[in-house]
């Protein structure tokens, strides 16, 4: 038979059926080569979706280190693999920086979430599933983020100490503060009984010198009297009133310090468009 003349000719039917089937064994695997790949990409994303509900319900029991451990170690597989679903991977993330700021890690917790914004910039937290607290700081996160300012963190004030004029008497704290009608009071007052303590003691020295060698029991019954009953509750005033105005200066002292660092941190929180919530 000359080359061509077999398209003309009619193949028993044995043999086509021979034909056919010899072709169909051929194209088999070819058709197949693909058909592994998506069983795996299937099974895969089931496994880590039972990651994801595993690592979920060990935080929900209270097992935050082990939740974290488990979200942990189930976002570096997903990011291993350029085929892992991303819904999978921002939702363990989500949850992991959910944990970092429920055990006070607020710096992994801020990153977490940053990188959440990096994969889906327009990612919503759900509300219903995640703290109120939670959501505020994502919310943070995005506002800092989408700024494009720098994250700054206002620098904790030092308490300053209370300078020495505080502890001066006769009312000088209050001068010092400016709360003349306090100051003139404690003033007054202090100057008064320092002066009846001071007389009554130079007084009390000389009678008792007087009545030591010749004093009847009425002397020194009048004695007592003045001394227990005057001359001390004299002296103990002043020393409360110094006490109450040292006290005084030092509560306003520490208030107005207050004051100026709550202005302080309103302004930084201005420039840098953070809203603290405590």
């Amino acid at each position: 038979m000359e080359p061509g003349q077999w398209l003309g000719t009619r193949l028993p039917l044995p043999r086509m059926v021979s034909l056919i089937l010899t072709w169909l064994l051929c194209a088999i695997p070819a058709f197949s080569q693909e058909t592994p790949s998506l069983a795996d990409s299937a099974e895969e994303d089931r496994s880590a979706t039972d990651a994801l509900e595993a690592a979920k319900s060990q935080y929900f029991a209270g097992g935050h280190s082990l939740a974290l451990a488990s979200l942990t170690q189930l976002i570096d597989r997903l990011n291993a693999d350029s085929t892992a679903d991303l819904t999978i991977l921002v939702e363990a993330e989500v949850y992991r920086a959910e944990i970092q700021y429920v055990t006070q890690d607020r710096a992994a917790s801020w990153a977490s979430f940053v990188r959440v914004l990096d994969r889906m910039p327009d990612y919503q937290i759900n509300t219903f599933l995640h703290p109120a607290e939670v959501v505020d700081w994502f919310e943070l996160v995005r506002r800092e983020t989408s700024s494009g300012l720098p994250t700054v963190s206002p620098p904790v004030p030092q308490p300053l100490r209370a300078p020495v004029w505080v502890y001066a008497p006769v009312g000088i704290p209050q001068f010092g503060q400016k709360q003349t009608g306090a100051g003139i009071a404690f003033a007054s007052t202090q100057v008064a009984t320092m002066t009846a303590s001071i007389g009554l003691h130079l007084h009390m020295r000389s009678w008792r010198r007087r009545i030591a060698d010749n004093g009847t029991d009425t002397d020194f019954r009048q004695f007592n009297q003045i001394r227990y009953g005057v001359q001390l509750p004299v002296t103990v005033a002043f020393y409360a009133l110094y006490a109450a105005s040292v006290l005084s200066g030092r509560r306003h002292f520490a208030r107005d310090q207050t004051v100026e660092t709550t202005l302080w941190l309103d302004i930084e929180q201005q420039q840098v468009g953070v809203t603290l919530r405590f």
